[in-house]
């Protein structure tokens, strides 16, 4: 993931831990997916994260419509992280 002065060191430095990417296997090392990277896509950190702590996780093809849904309906991110995106988007 590289050190604090790599880009994405910088970002967790000025986004914070709750804008972190992470990757995701699409299918799971331990489903027989491997780390080519046609099985690897960047994914909310946090999110990912929740999605493995439930006892049966959602497919990434399931997840990914959640996902694209909450997107389409302006539900993804709160109110105020929407608002911290924009000041920092505007200033970038």
């Amino acid at each position: 993931m590289g050190g604090e002065r790599s880009p994405y060191g910088s970002a967790l430095t000025t986004l914070g831990r709750r804008f972190a990417v992470t990757a995701e296997h699409l299918r799971a090392l331990k489903d027989g997916g491997g780390g080519e990277g046609g099985n690897i896509a960047a994914a909310h950190d946090i999110c990912n994260r929740r999605r493995h702590r439930c006892k049966k996780p959602a497919s990434s093809e399931c997840y990914g419509a959640h996902v694209r849904q909450r997107v389409a309906m302006g539900r993804w991110f709160s109110k105020s992280e929407l608002a911290q995106l924009k000041v920092l988007a505007i200033a970038a």
